[in-house]
């Protein structure tokens, strides 16, 4: 497994532990405002890292069409 795998794969945690804590009844609305800030911030990450496997995926696929 790669680090952007690792670093893919914990970023999905951290957005799924904050997806938990930001269901609490109780939750106060400026921790649920920041915490809802870092979510944004981790999704942006994530979507880095997915763009950056897909224009990868698609490198790797036009080497393999280009030698057939």
């Amino acid at each position: 497994m790669s680090s952007k795998d690792i670093k893919l794969k914990d970023t999905l945690e951290k957005l799924e532990k904050l997806v938990i804590e930001l269901n609490q009844p109780n939750l106060d609305i400026e921790v649920g405002l920041n915490k809802f800030k870092t979510g944004v911030d981790l999704i942006k990450s994530a979507r880095i890292e997915l763009t950056k496997a897909e224009n990868k995926f698609n490198e790797i696929k036009a080497e393999l069409e280009n030698n057939d």
